[in-house]
């Protein structure tokens, strides 16, 4: 009831969003407690609905906006709770935006798969999400795995991503 605005501190932040969450009534666990919100899980969500859903989003952007100097950080937040599923779309969809942004040099084995799919190998002409679907079918079938590497050079630490690609010889 005053007509000034109240110094916030960490109590009276977390104090708020419990009242948030008791006025719509969020659902309670079997023993009849609430599920409350906390600033981590809205970082946490935010990471993969931006990285997911945003228009030319990725994670340096991320990183950038999280204010993290380092990359693993920003991987923790995207990876930490995806089961092996969302993990698998989301190295799909960084190595397809990375290829099809014209990274695709450090990826040759990758695009001679691409070319024998699509019979190109300009993969700048094809759509990130037509490759990230193809990544994920890769994967499920055993041919490509993917995995985030932290790697510091001169210029500070990044993320890579290691591909290895099987040819239909070495499955077993």
């Amino acid at each position: 009831g005053t007509s000034s605005l109240t110094p916030c501190d960490v109590y009276l932040y977390y104090k708020n969003i419990d009242l948030f969450c008791d006025y719509f009534e969020v659902e309670r666990d079997s023993l009849g407690r609430r599920y409350y919100i906390r600033q981590h899980q809205l970082r946490r969500f935010f990471a993969l609905i931006f990285l997911h859903c945003g228009y030319g989003a990725n994670v340096g952007i991320l990183q950038w906006m999280f204010g993290h100097t380092d990359p693993a950080h920003i991987w923790n937040y995207i990876t930490e709770e995806l089961p092996g599923k969302e993990l698998q779309n989301t190295l799909s969809q960084a190595l397809s935006e990375r290829i099809a942004s014209g990274g695709a040099t450090y990826y040759t084995d990758v695009v001679d798969l691409i070319e024998a799919k699509f019979g190109t190998r300009n993969v700048s002409l094809m759509d990130a999400e037509q490759l990230a679907e193809y990544f994920d079918f890769l994967m499920e079938s055993g041919q490509m795995t993917m995995e985030p590497v932290f790697l510091e050079s001169d210029n500070g630490l990044r993320v890579d991503i290691l591909v290895v690609v099987r040819k239909q010889d070495e499955m077993g």
